[in-house]
């Protein structure tokens, strides 16, 4: 149930706050007029693992036979790439790179001997996989919410990036090819929101939304079941039923020749699809709404990110009264980070940490100013 205050609070600063709901990011090209990159050098694309690097490579080796890459020395993926890709010395290895956007800071983690990140001849086709039993019955995506006692949409990840392929700052890079959803009826037979956009119930974006070929978000979403999920835990079938339903993943993202798969809110591991001979292993990226990097002191994994920034929010208070008198918020971020066999420990790409927490906040307004401020800008 959606947790509405009875009266507008003003602990918050972002109370009077009323920024753009989409288009946030004022990223340019390395070299470009206007470019907002704060770092020692260009705007660069981490090749952390093979196949990631196959994927980029086919469209920059074409871009540099029409002259559009001249010079440009595209370097090779080492196994030793995927073997510390998930590592803390990994991670720590990697140079910080900062870019600015209208939420605040972005900070990007790019190898030292990274690519230069030019606009592709052909831009990769990007997949989300989502849940809407989580998306819809707990986010309220594609709908007005209260938020400090006014009307506020909500946008989600996937809708934002659909946008931003559109007219945004991402439009030369990224073409968002499917949407799926892992939902059975069960899970969403309570819910206002469907399995699917056309199921005559509330869905997590407008369905007049495009992509930049002209298909509908109708014509783009398809329901694959995570079926698996409601068989017991040590059930002797479970394992084979989870292999099924990566495995129907994986021939769907082959038939819609899908680069790279996001994954936005989908509580389940893919250990099928890591599986080298797959070829996905470095092509599933997840965006986290908090900091997961291993050496941060508020990193947060796992499903209940809000609720933990609430607590420390809250406990920082009561142990600290003269700390909090100084810092009355708290802040919070997210992350996008390549997928492995943990759960939130693979290798961050990008991270922001942008959102201020108050201890009188709800998970609701907690959730949409991360969205707003760090979750979306990130990716």
């Amino acid at each position: 149930m959606e947790k509405t205050p009875s009266s507008p609070r003003t602990c918050s600063p972002l109370a009077a706050q009323s920024p753009s709901c989409w288009g946030s990011l004022q990223i340019r090209l390395p070299g470009s007029p206007g470019s907002s990159i704060d770092s020692t050098g260009p705007l660069t694309l981490p090749p952390t693992t093979r196949a990631l690097d196959t994927a980029l490579r086919t469209p920059l080796e074409e871009a540099k036979g029409d002259g559009a890459l001249s010079g440009l020395c595209l370097p090779q993926v080492t196994d030793s790439h995927i073997s510390e890709s998930s590592s803390i010395a990994h991670q720590r290895s990697l140079c910080r790179h900062t870019l600015t956007s209208n939420s605040g800071p972005i900070a990007v983690y790019t190898p030292t001997n990274a690519l230069e990140l030019r606009a592709p001849k052909t831009p990769l086709r990007i997949a989300f996989i989502t849940s809407i039993r989580d998306q819809g019955a707990l986010e309220f995506l594609g709908q007005e919410v209260s938020i400090r006692g006014q009307q506020n949409y909500r946008m989600g990840t996937i809708e934002y990036a659909l946008r931003e392929s559109l007219y945004g700052d991402l439009s030369e890079f990224i073409d968002i090819a499917a949407i799926i959803t892992d939902d059975l009826d069960r899970d969403v037979e309570k819910s206002t929101y469907g399995r699917l956009p056309n199921a005559g119930r509330n869905w997590i974006m407008p369905r007049h939304l495009v992509t930049k070929r002209g298909e509908s978000v109708d014509e783009i979403t398809v329901n694959i079941p995570s079926d698996f999920r409601h068989l017991p835990v040590k059930c002797p079938s479970r394992p084979s039923a989870k292999l099924a339903f990566e495995m129907r993943v994986a021939k769907f993202l082959e038939e819609r020749k899908i680069d790279v798969l996001v994954s936005d809110h989908v509580m389940l591991r893919f250990e099928n699809l890591l599986t080298p001979n797959l070829g996905w292993l470095g092509r599933i990226v997840n965006t986290h709404p908090a900091i997961t990097r291993a050496d941060h002191p508020g990193k947060s994994l796992g499903k209940e990110p809000y609720q933990a920034a609430m607590e420390r929010a809250q406990t920082l208070v009561v142990k600290d009264q003269q700390l909090w008198l100084q810092r009355p918020y708290l802040k919070m971020g997210a992350s996008f980070h390549l997928i492995d066999s943990g759960i939130d420990t693979g290798t961050v790409l990008a991270e922001a940490e942008n959102t201020f927490v108050a201890p009188c906040s709800t998970e609701m307004e907690v959730s949409y100013d991360n969205h707003l401020h760090s979750k979306n800008p990130v990716f």
